[in-house]
């Protein structure tokens, strides 16, 4: 039998769990869509009897979880099943016991006091990618959802949800191991005359721990501490030709009529070598850190152990020709230039592990993460040995792992505390193929992420060593948000839901990527980031 449960505005009545609440996955917040619009094969998004779907902005507020695009349902029968989803496909930690199924709802439903929804949660038990009602458990709720003309956050908490179809193995199994979240399916019955051809409106779909924390207004969320900061840092183009301070200068330069101010970060990346074969032709030069640290930049390094440029048909060191040794005087080269820099030097290893387009990436090194932990222990005991203490080891994924597996769990390639001092992710919105390209809002990209590494690694701040968005410029819908509505979302983003964040790195390289590849987007970087004191400059990460 299916729960059915009456749903007011939640907003102003669990305070005593919102301490402990936190926004864990972020299914859909249309921000991606032109108005309009509903590009269903790139959202997953579908639907199904007489009803009609598309993305409005006439009904939001332009901030917080409201944004400026949000889902507007029109019924067009009566007494037919109508229905809307939306395909996932990710492996996500839900536990039924702690977690809500959360979205916000309005309603323009003249004379009707209440709406009839029933909330669909489908798993994936038999881990073959599709829903089949034969092998899969599909999970439901049924809420009355008051039609008042005002903006309602329902929060259904997981347990309420019982399983309707019994050809699954009827467990709540949808978690990084045993099953793969498939599909929210949110469907409309028994409906009334006065509902048929009048608007109803979603926006902000999601799963949190706890009720969904939100202040003031049911779509502002929590705002940050008085004692949180996010710091900023950079790599460029420049990088490329070797003088790693031109990268600190080229960014600056964005804002330097408005402002003096210098970023905190130096970004760079340092492989193995430049060509194949080569292991001696890009060293690491304490002089360059040394002079880094002078003009009051903390270098990152990204170290690459993988020869750049070498030829796809090139085989390129595994993880396992880094635990046999094959490596270890290079490591040892590193480890004595980052000893005798006069100041803290961020080291990252193996950065986007969880991706599939690294030699060092669990992926391709057995699909087993064991190997990783080995061999990033393995460089951090050289370190150690060489005694290179003033280096901060930072372990970093990819916001989303590829491919979705259960062996490609973030979680089991983490070397251990005594290993790590920063943890970190790289998010971007719109890296890779431009045919593929799926527009992914900041607070979407980074949300599950931000979840598993603030849970699970409470005492190691997080940094954000990668981010940046690319121009819309190749889609024609005038309404489609822009890189610089993306950057405002980002900034408000770090200020509230991100707010254990400690610094992000603008990856400013490509012409789609730069920070100044349109007017509107460096106007929106600096009014939003680069003037904002939240984004301290000067400030030094807690290294500890």
């Amino acid at each position: 039998m299916i729960k059915k449960v009456l749903i007011c505005f939640f907003c102003f009545q669990f305070y005593i769990e919102t301490s402990l609440a936190q926004l864990k996955y972020l299914v859909e917040d249309f921000e991606s869509l032109a108005t309009g619009q509903l590009n269903e094969n790139k959202l997953g998004f579908f639907t199904y009897g007489n009803l009609a779907a598309q993305v409005d902005e006439k009904q939001s507020t332009g901030t917080g979880y409201s944004g400026n695009r949000l889902l507007q349902i029109t019924l067009g029968s009566k007494n037919e099943s109508l229905g809307w989803g939306i395909g996932v496909g990710l492996y996500v930690d839900l536990i039924p016991h702690t977690d809500y199924f959360n979205f916000y709802f309005k309603s323009q439903v003249s004379g009707a006091k209440s709406q009839l929804i029933k909330v669909n949660i489908k798993d994936d038990d038999d881990e073959n990618g599709k829903y089949d009602e034969n092998k899969d458990d599909n999970w439901c709720s049924t809420v009355s959802i008051f039609s008042d003309d005002q903006w309602h956050l329902i929060s259904i908490p997981l347990i309420n949800f019982e399983d309707e179809n019994f050809g699954g193995d009827g467990s709540f199994n949808i978690n990084n191991k045993d099953g793969r979240l498939l599909v929210i399916n949110v469907e409309f019955f028994n409906v009334k005359k006065t509902e048929l051809h009048q608007p109803c409106f979603f926006d902000f779909i999601c799963f949190s721990k706890g009720i969904l924390p939100t202040i003031k207004s049911s779509f502002e969320p929590i705002k940050s501490d008085e004692q949180d900061y996010c710091l900023l840092g950079a790599w460029t183009d420049e990088g490329k030709k070797g003088d790693f301070l031109k990268i600190a200068s080229s960014f600056e330069s964005n804002f330097q009529k408005q402002s003096n101010e210098k970023l905190d970060i130096i970004h760079f990346f340092h492989a193995f070598s430049v060509t194949q074969g080569n292991l001696n032709s890009n060293l690491l030069s304490s002089n360059m850190l040394n002079e880094m640290l002078s003009r009051g930049y903390t270098p990152m390094v990204t170290f690459e152990t993988k020869f750049v440029n070498a030829g796809k048909h090139f085989t390129q060191p595994s993880l396992n020709d880094i635990l046999n040794g094959s490596f270890d005087y290079l490591f040892v080269k590193w480890a004595k230039s980052i000893k005798e820099a006069q100041g803290i030097v961020l080291v990252r290893f193996f950065h986007e592990f969880n991706g599939d387009w690294y030699p060092w990436s669990v992926s391709n090194n057995g699909k087993n993460p064991k190997i990783l932990i080995k061999a990033f222990r393995h460089i951090h005991a050289i370190f150690k040995k060489e005694a290179a203490f003033n280096a901060r080891f930072i372990w970093c994924p990819n916001s989303l792992s590829k491919p979705q597996a259960p062996w490609n769990n973030i979680l089991d390639a983490y070397p251990g505390d005594e290993y790590v001092d920063f943890v970190g992710v790289d998010a971007y919105n719109g890296a890779g193929d431009e045919a593929r390209i799926l527009w992914r809002s900041f607070r979407k990209e980074l949300t599950l992420s931000y979840f598993l590494l603030t849970s699970n690694y409470p005492t190691k701040p997080i940094l954000i060593c990668e981010t940046a968005c690319r121009e819309r410029s190749f889609d024609k819908q005038e309404d489609s948000e822009k890189k610089a509505e993306w950057i405002f979302q980002m900034s408000e983003a770090l200020m509230s839901d991100f707010h254990k964040i400690r610094l992000i790195s603008w990856f400013d390289e490509r012409n789609y990527f730069k920070i100044n590849s349109s007017a509107e987007s460096t106007k929106s970087f600096l009014s939003n980031i680069w003037l904002n004191p939240y984004f301290q400059k000067g400030k030094k990460l807690d290294v500890r």
